[in-house]
């Protein structure tokens, strides 16, 4: 961080061009990350990181008592898997939204549910049902996508086939953050999902700095400059 403006708290990040990736954190909170090319001579924005507080919430997950956490509404809910008597871990469950997604979504993707799913114990894997606030069709392209701290992408864990606004199941395996996207449908339609690559960005079809162009007039052709 080179500067921080005193009235508007805008910091100067990044001191040579190139490919920056920024990790923004505080104690209590969920890290977020960003991602941006810089280039000499030109200033760039980095969208705002919106750090969600991590929930207080510990529950205690074992193999001969509690098996599931959830959040608040129901809507979201994870059911651990044993392979032996004795597996426990305390886990801690954090929803988020797309303004607190740890990282960007890829262009043509939208958010139907994400969440974090943590814990320091050897991880379980478990059944994970998301509830979407909105419908997700049968033909709508659709995915749940966990977080790569290391690649900073979102890669893809699995397809899955909408059924409404019924609950999605999917397996997961690993602690992290997780987010149920649908994409974007028609032009902006990103290119098919491949399980265990990065989530595709759409390309859209038309470049306008290629293809539009503008022409005008002035009146009068000159004008002396103002002094004021």
């Amino acid at each position: 961080v080179l500067t921080t403006d005193p009235d508007y708290g805008v910091v100067t990040l990044g001191r040579s061009s190139g490919e920056h990736v920024w990790r923004f954190e505080r104690d209590g909170f969920l890290p977020v990350w960003r991602r941006q090319t810089l280039l000499r001579g030109a200033v760039r924005l980095v969208p705002n990181p919106r750090l969600v507080r991590r929930s207080d919430r510990l529950v205690q997950i074992t193999s001969t008592g509690t098996k599931f956490i959830q959040d608040g509404t129901g809507a979201l809910r994870l059911d651990f898997q044993f392979q032996q008597a004795g597996d426990h871990a305390a886990v801690r469950l954090t929803p988020v939204d797309g303004q607190t997604l740890p990282g960007l979504l890829p262009q043509g993707w939208s958010p139907m549910g994400a969440f974090w799913i943590e814990s320091v114990d050897p991880a379980l894997a478990a059944n994970v049902s998301i509830r979407p606030p909105g419908t997700i069709a049968a033909g709508d392209a659709a995915a749940l996508a966990k977080w790569n701290p290391g690649t900073v992408q979102w890669e893809v864990l699995s397809r899955v086939t909408g059924n409404g606004t019924n609950a999605v199941v999917r397996q997961i395996r690993d602690w992290g953050a997780y987010a149920l996207v649908v994409a974007d449908a028609g032009a902006l339609a990103p290119p098919s999902v491949v399980e265990g690559a990065a989530l595709p960005a759409s390309v859209p079809p038309l470049q306008p700095a290629a293809v539009f162009s503008a022409v005008g007039t002035v009146e009068p052709v000159t004008s002396p400059a103002s002094r004021v």
